[in-house]
């Protein structure tokens, strides 16, 4: 704390040790992150708004699982996205109706929660995250993946989707409020560092 009053307690990307701490427990999930490429945020809310408004954007067509968590719902809504429903089953979204979905425009993001699916509880499976990713690289949108749910807490849980793209396609957005306590309003987004740049820039206005 002593160290931390010393400087002016600005710093728009949040501090520079808690992004360490989150690149390592991304890195210790597969995913490969280094400091620049994580944003930390006032919970996943924030971090929801800010794709929404800065990446997506008005009448930008999203696919949202059916059924997903509200919050998400409330952040695209708000930036006045075209939603638009991603079936899922047990096994979580079925990426398979996305050629369907974009049968009627261009998609710009699809919102999943691969690992205990809110509501559902649903595990997506490897096979199935590999085929989602797949067809992002293909149809040139990208994917934001909610790692909200603690993916440490299952044994044998199959990556992340971020772990598969080599490419930068997957936002990874991450909060404490499932590993610790909902009041603890920490959030974070992992992403290229252009699209971290794009989202910084709506967290300081």
């Amino acid at each position: 704390l002593p160290d931390l009053l010393a400087t002016e307690g600005y710093d728009p990307f949040g501090l520079p040790m808690l992004r360490e701490r989150i690149a390592a427990h991304l890195q210790r999930l597969g995913i490969p992150t280094d400091v620049d490429q994580i944003l930390v945020t006032s919970g996943a809310q924030q971090a929801l708004d800010l794709i929404a408004t800065r990446l997506a954007g008005p009448g930008a067509t999203v696919a949202i699982e059916n059924p997903t968590y509200i919050g998400a719902i409330d952040a695209f809504r708000a930036a006045s996205c075209r939603l638009l429903s991603l079936p899922t089953d047990e096994d979580g979204a079925r990426p398979e109706v996305l050629g369907l979905i974009a049968a009627g425009g261009p998609i710009r993001m699809a919102y999943v929660i691969p690992t205990f699916q809110n509501p559902t509880g649903a595990v997506m499976p490897e096979a199935r995250r590999r085929d989602l990713v797949r067809r992002a690289l293909d149809g040139g949108f990208q994917i934001v993946e909610d790692l909200t749910p603690d993916a440490t807490l299952g044994r044998g849980t199959p990556p992340p989707l971020a772990a598969l793209d080599p490419s930068g396609t997957v936002l990874t957005v991450g909060s404490l409020s499932k590993i610790a306590w909902g009041g603890l309003r920490v959030g974070w987004v992992r992403g290229s560092r252009p699209d971290i740049e794009r989202l910084i820039a709506g967290k300081i206005v």
